[in-house]
């Protein structure tokens, strides 16, 4: 069943358009002058050489000193995602321009040189558990002149070393997967392929009372420099191919040796997103609000002890399941949102077992005892909602049933929406308990199964 207006299924990307790279420029090395030293006339027949080798001592020092102060320069300190703001580091850091952005987006931008901009990408703030302090950041808020609520947002922070690097890109990641201070729902993600020494892109939505607000993310590591980028549109969200060719532009001119991989052959492919925190569980952002525009999710810490009671309709006892290796349950809740019933979430519960076999009987019976629930309790309605299917973290694939469950008595009507996914050795069940009057659609039902899928993979 779905409503008017519906958004449940994840975004799925416009597709790209063509986007010629430059070739990259390869940035000189600061040339040294040497001070010119007034020649002396010879002395009757003493020797040259000693002047000479003093002479070209002095050259060697002048050039040291010079080279050295540049040097200092480029890698002068500041705490990670604070801009630095000399005009000099605009030359040391890739910055996208609007001359790069063209019309990306549908919009048209306007051209601007900040580099110490505040604006930050969403779910991507200044700091966070595992990101090193960067000895650069700068940061540039790009806006458009015919839609208001258009920007492209980009902070690159630059590392002592590639290793520094690799540890902020990876902790950056995982905020993107968790997205915890912001109001957003994960849509879709790709890798990308071909742009930097690592790259992921990620597609959220914001969901306002009138319209949804698009971000696309893109992440990416070159050398140790870790570029965030952040466009934000309101027709539809950018694809992630485009806004790599864009991305590229920018790259090739700071790009090459140890200055890290210059982009060649840009591709993407469709990928889970990053794990978040915790991985292995869905997050705050895997869940779309229900109201337009309204409420907040918030989830507990995973547990080990399970107090899920299931529909009726699972005819097993879902707190103690025979034959696991272990057992976890983490609750998310809908809050601030009027229109919500009190306690309105989602429990979701993960089976681990010691063989894949073990796993597909546990999923298969609970997918057949609800499907004859109305034969055991006359009671109960069962529809059989799509079918939750893809492809996890390292490519293992996953699959299961969606149903909606409804309870009636002769004074009340309780829902249900429950989900049985096998995910190679796990299985994930999913209870949410809707009323008629504020539910989730069946895709988007279905799309929170597939991310619970997606997140069993990662954890």
């Amino acid at each position: 069943k779905t409503r008017a207006g519906d958004t449940g299924a994840p975004a799925v990307e416009p597709p790209p358009a063509t986007v010629e790279l430059p070739p990259a420029i390869v940035e000189p090395t600061p040339a040294v002058e040497t001070p010119a030293v007034p020649e002396e006339k010879p002395k009757g027949k003493r020797s040259a050489r000693p002047a000479l080798i003093v002479i070209s001592a002095v050259a060697v020092v002048a050039l040291l000193v010079v080279a050295g102060v540049w040097l200092f320069a480029l890698r002068s300190g500041a705490p990670s995602g604070e801009p630095t703001n000399p005009d000099t580091a605009s030359a040391l850091d890739p910055l996208v321009t609007a001359a790069d952005l063209g019309s990306l987006g549908g919009v048209t931008w306007t051209a601007t040189t900040a580099t110490s901009d505040t604006a930050r990408p969403i779910c991507l703030p200044a700091t966070g558990a595992g990101v090193p302090n960067a000895q650069r950041s700068v940061s540039r808020e790009t806006r458009a002149s015919d839609d208001q609520s258009a920007a492209f947002v980009q902070a690159i922070d630059t590392y002592a070393d590639d290793t520094a690097a690799t540890q902020a890109y990876t902790a950056r990641t995982v905020q993107a997967g968790t997205c915890a201070e912001d109001v957003a729902w994960i849509t879709g993600a790709n890798s990308v392929s071909g742009l930097a020494d690592a790259a992921i892109s990620e597609r959220l939505v914001v969901e306002g009372e009138a319209s949804g607000t698009f971000h696309t993310l893109l992440i990416s590591r070159t050398g140790r420099s870790v570029s965030l980028i952040d466009i934000t549109t309101t027709k539809s969200p950018v694809n992630a191919l485009d806004l790599a060719n864009v991305a590229g532009q920018a790259l090739s001119r700071q790009c090459g040796g140890d200055q890290g991989t210059c982009p060649s052959s840009i591709g993407v492919a469709t990928v889970p997103p990053p794990a978040g925190d915790p991985a292995g569980w869905l997050v705050e952002a895997d869940v779309p609000r229900v109201t337009p525009g309204a409420g907040r999710w918030g989830a507990t810490d995973p547990k080990t002890t399970l107090d899920v009671i299931g529909s009726q309709c699972e005819a097993m006892n879902l707190q103690a399941v025979s034959g696991t290796q272990s057992a976890g349950q983490r609750t998310l809740l809908l809050a601030d949102d009027n229109a919500a019933p009190k306690g309105f979430g989602i429990d979701m519960v993960t089976y681990t077992f010691s063989g894949t076999k073990d796993a597909a009987n546990l999923s298969a019976k609970l997918s057949e005892n609800i499907s004859k629930c109305n034969d055991r309790a006359p009671t109960a309605t069962v529809v059989a909602g799509p079918a939750a299917k893809g492809t996890g973290e390292g490519d293992l694939k996953f699959s299961g049933d969606t149903f909606e469950i409804t309870q009636k008595t002769e004074t009340t009507t309780v829902l249900y929406r429950v989900a049985v996914l096998t995910v190679d050795t796990k299985v994930v069940y999913l209870l949410a308990n809707p009323t008629t009057g504020f539910d989730f659609t069946d895709s988007q039902w279905k799309a929170v199964a597939v991310r619970a899928g997606q997140r069993a993979t990662q954890g």
